[in-house]
């Protein structure tokens, strides 16, 4: 038995919230037909699965040079993005008529958007002023001033911190 799994019509590179759709071929290279035949992918839990263009149960019987196709979708995860890889791996399980365990593997790695880091930090003063109103009118008078730090980037930011050096506290 021979695995084949490809990603269909998904985006290239993907990001995190995309929706990949993979393709697992299951063929029947042998010479002998092949029973209980299954397609199993940790990352895509629900296939839709058809033989010869007819739906299939999850388990099939196999004639020679007959083939399993199962597709499923997987949503990329920001984890995904963030460790800049996403390889998914599928197996297939058949029996021969003399009970004998045929296996196979199969790996596709889905291509990810590069990273990129983006901060954008705001400063405003706290309440809102109107336009006419001055943000202080004499010497010693408290200003109060938000700070903002939105991530703007496709990777997760560790560790911000927002620092202002005209601020007393």
């Amino acid at each position: 038995i021979e695995l084949e799994k490809v990603i269909v019509g998904s985006p290239a590179p993907a990001e995190a919230g995309d929706t990949l759709t993979y393709r697992i071929t299951a063929t029947n290279t042998g010479n002998q037909t092949l029973l209980a035949v299954s397609i199993t992918d940790p990352m895509v839990p629900t296939l839709i699965c058809t033989v010869d263009d007819v739906a299939a149960d999850p388990s099939v019987t196999l004639a020679p040079d007959e083939a399993l196709i199962c597709e499923g979708t997987y949503v990329v995860l920001q984890e995904d993005v963030d460790a800049q890889s996403l390889i998914n791996e599928a197996s297939v399980m058949g029996q021969s008529p003399q009970g004998e365990d045929i296996t196979d593997t199969a790996e596709v790695p889905a291509q990810i958007a590069a990273p990129r880091p983006e901060l954008e930090v705001e400063k405003a003063v706290e309440p809102v002023l109107s336009a006419n109103q001055p943000a202080f009118s004499r010497e010693g008078d408290v200003v109060q001033f938000r700070l903002t730090a939105r991530n703007k980037g496709n990777v997760t930011l560790n560790n911000v911190t927002l620092e202002d050096e005209r601020t007393t506290t």
